[in-house]
């Protein structure tokens, strides 16, 4: 196949066959692969249009809006119809819904679209397409969450003047004074980088930096840095995952007549291995984002420069965590946020389980994930019953217990995660029940049995 050959068929999101990249096992690696580059090598385009020449706001947007348009018909051919649909309903809303019931309305009608593609995925398709459009609707519903509780939160700020009103952090920062208009909102939800895993970076952040001038754009810090760490680790991760790929079989967990024991601690290998794909595809978001100069969100007290608003993922603390907390604020960092802010910043009780009900249920009706998600629940609040009870007896001042008991609760905090990535991936009834009942029923009676500890939070120290 020649060079003109391959870069057609690579724009074309088609598969390109043995003959180029050989390594990968399937088409739809290689379709992914194919289209996530074409969207870095897009935002990277734009980057130089808008840092480089006086283009207009305007023609900014429809560079923006033409590519996502090209970017979802290629993936999803004409289900890219359903991601148009959702994406009027939301604005129809955010322009006519009045701002006091904007939310509700807002998150009852997308969660309804997006159960029906859902259901269609699982029911009528069966899993056989292989980019489903109900991924990307899931990402857009996401992120518009942002602009709903944005008219909101102004209107309770407006509102409140002559009384108190308490806004989080969270929320003052993403508060909308006024409310979007047709190209701001579109531009927006077909950012050609956020269409690749996101990340979920919220609408203010976005349209602040489409009406950047040239100069302020210029002026910002390089980028090329922090995307080639990023890429680095997207290349090295595929590459170990291809290379041990058949050893991630959790077949071998159910057949095998090793004890219990031994399957937990060698599920650890497999579930680590489960991760290295999406580490691969959200660190592949984060490149697409970065190159389109969007990330950059200030400098450290070191004067280097950070990328906070598209990090999507902090590797150390998803591979090496101190506690299933830090897991998961690590995993998936926009989309943590995003049901901090919409979710555990606004519910009066129980925060943490309101939080885990609002992520299974947005992430669809697999058996796996909604069981995945219950356990991450439970190991949450018994890791917290632990901490209560063993935190404050630490001796802090001695580095080599504090190193001590920050290796143990690391090695105790990756023996109990590896269960959730499991149940997590596995999805169908029919490979969860096996491995439950192979040995995953003892780390999730253990956690169960902790969190029901009677443990009292520490009374603190007064002087």
């Amino acid at each position: 196949m020649g060079i003109a050959e391959t870069a057609l068929c690579v724009l074309d999101f088609q598969c390109v066959g043995d003959n180029v990249l050989p390594v990968l096992p399937s088409s739809y690696q290689r379709k992914f692969f194919a289209g996530a580059l074409f969207t870095m090598f897009s935002s990277w385009v734009y980057f130089l249009l808008v840092c480089y020449s006086r283009i207009p706001v305007l023609l900014r947007q429809c560079y923006l809006i033409s590519t996502g348009v090209y970017i979802l018909f290629a993936l999803l051919n004409t289900s890219s119809v359903h991601y148009l649909i959702m994406s009027l309903l939301v604005f129809a809303q955010v322009r006519l819904i009045s701002a006091r019931t904007l939310p509700i309305t807002y998150l009852l009608s997308t969660y309804a679209y997006l159960s029906c593609r859902l259901i269609h995925f699982m029911v009528v398709d069966k899993g056989e397409t292989q980019f489903h459009d109900s991924g990307l609707l899931m990402i857009l519903m996401a992120r518009c969450t942002f602009m709903a509780f944005g008219v909101y939160d102004h209107m309770r700020l407006k509102k409140g003047h002559d009384e108190e009103v308490e806004l989080t952090a969270l929320q003052l920062q993403n508060e909308l004074d006024a409310r979007p208009g047709f190209m701001d909102f579109f531009s927006y939800v077909y950012f050609s980088p956020f269409l690749f895993f996101g990340p979920c970076t919220p609408y203010k952040a976005v349209n602040d930096y489409i009406w950047l001038s040239q100069e302020e754009i210029s002026k910002r810090p390089s980028f090329l840095p922090f995307l080639l760490q990023r890429f680095s680790l997207v290349i090295f991760f595929s590459v170990f995952f291809l290379v041990f790929a058949d050893y991630a079989q959790d077949e071998w967990l159910v057949t095998s007549h090793h004890s219990i024991v031994v399957k937990w601690i060698w599920s650890v290998f497999i579930g680590e291995l489960f991760k290295m794909r999406y580490y691969v595809a959200i660190l592949f978001g984060e490149c697409c984002a970065t190159a389109s100069g969007v990330g950059f969100s200030g400098f450290d007290q070191s004067k280097r420069a950070q990328f906070d608003s598209v990090l999507n993922m902090r590797i150390f603390d998803c591979i090496f965590p101190c506690s299933p907390k830090l897991l998961m604020e690590g995993w998936h960092i926009t989309i943590s946020q995003w049901l901090r802010y919409s979710v555990y910043e606004r519910v009066p009780v129980m925060k943490t389980l309101a939080v885990f009900l609002a992520s299974a249920l947005w992430h669809g009706f697999y058996t796996g994930i909604l069981l995945g998600i219950g356990y991450g629940a439970v190991l949450v609040l018994a890791s917290r019953k632990m901490r209560r009870l063993l935190r404050h007896r630490v001796n802090t001042d001695s580095k080599l217990v504090q190193l001590t008991y920050d290796v143990i609760t690391t090695a105790v905090s990756v023996l109990f995660s590896t269960p959730f990535m499991l149940i997590y991936n596995a999805n169908d009834a029919d490979k969860v029940l096996p491995l439950v009942k192979s040995f995953l029923w003892m780390p999730t009676v253990i956690c169960i049995l902790v969190a029901l500890l009677p443990i009292q939070r520490p009374k603190s120290k007064t002087s």
